[in-house]
């Protein structure tokens, strides 16, 4: 999600929030180095991972004249989940003993980046973003090409040439 508005009605300044969701299912993933000790039966061997990430980002911008590139500053919280859940039976050399291991483990970690910007109008209804936010020990560049829909008619407009259409095609 992403709302962009001009500042005021003939300047070239605009301001910029948006907020992204990422998840990654669950898959599963195979054990480095194997678990092959000999001797024994391996009954059940699985890994699952998965992965989720929010982030929250607020920006301004200048537009340059003609309204077809701006660039912009800003920052943005980044908040990671990763979580492992791990499988492992086995049953001994002479088949007597069986183990059964089970461990879930979640990991968090939250930063918050510097982010800086390009945005540019490419061709007709297609845009382009690139940015990249950094902090102490995390980097992370973006990039995405849009095409807006056109609009329906009779669809409420706040102005009729925005800086940036993002806000225009939301409502």
């Amino acid at each position: 999600l992403d709302l962009t508005a001009s500042l005021c009605k003939s300047c070239p300044w605009f301001a910029g929030a948006s907020y992204r969701f990422q998840k990654i299912p669950g898959y599963d993933v195979d054990r480095s180095p194997a678990f092959r000790p000999s001797g024994f039966e391996i009954l059940e061997d699985e890994t699952r991972l998965g992965r989720e990430v929010q982030e929250l980002s607020a920006r301004a911008g200048y537009s340059f004249p003609g309204n077809r590139i701006a660039v912009y500053a800003g920052v943005r919280h980044r908040s990671t989940t990763l979580e492992i859940d791990d499988e492992l039976r086995y049953r001994d050399a002479f088949g007597t003993t069986e183990t059964h291991i089970s461990t879930r483990t979640k990991l968090d970690s939250e930063a918050t980046l510097a982010l800086a910007g390009l945005e540019a109008h490419l061709a007709g209804r297609f845009y382009a973003r690139i940015d990249t936010a950094f902090g102490d020990e995390d980097r992370v560049v973006w990039a995405n090409v849009t095409y807006l829909v056109p609009r329906k008619p009779g669809v409420r407009t706040i102005d009729e040439e925005p800086i940036w259409p993002t806000l225009e095609a939301l409502l």
